[in-house]
């Protein structure tokens, strides 16, 4: 996801006013997990809210230091959820994005 601003300066004194060209800022927000849910069999669902046509890699780990990749994903529209079946088999279960 990404947010775009559009700038200009107008600068005036006694002589006149001057306008500047346009310029453009965008802001790419990165990736996060969102709507985390506990389901009834113990399985965890999440949203993904990223940039539209980008790739992404969820990872997992137990320790926060080793990293398994869990899938990759297309984004077409910012938004995709995903259910990890894997959760009722580890005592904790942390998440990261990557890009790919």
């Amino acid at each position: 996801m990404h947010l775009r601003y559009y700038f200009a300066v107008r600068v005036s004194n006694s002589f006149g006013t001057v306008t500047s060209a346009s310029a453009t800022l965008t802001v790419h927000l990165r990736p996060r997990l969102t709507a985390v849910a506990r389901l009834e069999n113990g399985d965890c669902r999440f949203r993904l809210i990223g940039q539209p046509d980008i790739s992404y890699t969820i990872q997992a780990s137990s320790n926060l230091t080793t990293w398994t990749s869990l899938t990759n994903l297309a984004d077409h529209t910012g938004l995709i959820d995903f259910t990890d079946s894997e959760v009722p088999n580890f005592p904790h279960r942390f998440y990261r994005v990557l890009e790919r």
